[in-house]
């Protein structure tokens, strides 16, 4: 397994841990059909079924030389979730919560288990909130977040 693999696969076992967090996908999600999509981001969530997932994709590697034998990789990543919107249940404050546990469990985890360094600039550092919205996804009236990271390793 590469090494960008098992940072994938931190990334997924981390957001898994938030409670509630629904369905975890450990890259971007496709079906032909609308039900068949649907299906794969539904969660069973206090007994009933949601429209509630999550995935974990790599956007960019940038490579750099370190020293005369190895490089570092800085990877970005992007974090997409979606969930049912429901105004009578205030869904919005829901999910932001479940934004700021993914956030937490970062955290609580920065190197993913001594996988990667946490990357940090000037005016960023951890999970970074890109963007929040409501869209239509599956049929669906859902709150979408885009959250993103960067990671680096030594090869």
């Amino acid at each position: 397994m590469t090494h960008v693999a098992l940072v994938r696969s931190a990334l997924f076992d981390l957001i898994a841990s938030v409670p509630e967090v629904g369905r975890v996908h450990a890259y971007q999600r496709f079906a032909s059909r609308e039900a068949e999509m649907k299906a794969l981001y539904v969660a069973n969530i206090g007994g009933a079924d949601q429209l509630r997932g999550w995935f974990v994709t790599r956007t960019a590697t940038r490579e750099r030389a370190f020293t005369l034998t190895t490089t570092v990789q800085r990877v970005s990543w992007t974090i997409v979730g979606y969930m049912a919107l429901a105004d009578a249940d205030q869904s919005e404050l829901s999910f932001d919560w479940l934004v700021e546990a993914i956030r937490a469990a970062w955290r609580a985890n920065p190197t993913l288990g001594g996988l990667v360094a946490p990357v940090a600039s000037d005016d960023e550092a951890g999970i970074q909130v890109d963007e929040l919205a409501t869209v239509l996804f599956c049929g669906v009236l859902c709150h979408q977040a885009r959250l993103s990271l960067k990671t680096e390793f030594e090869i």
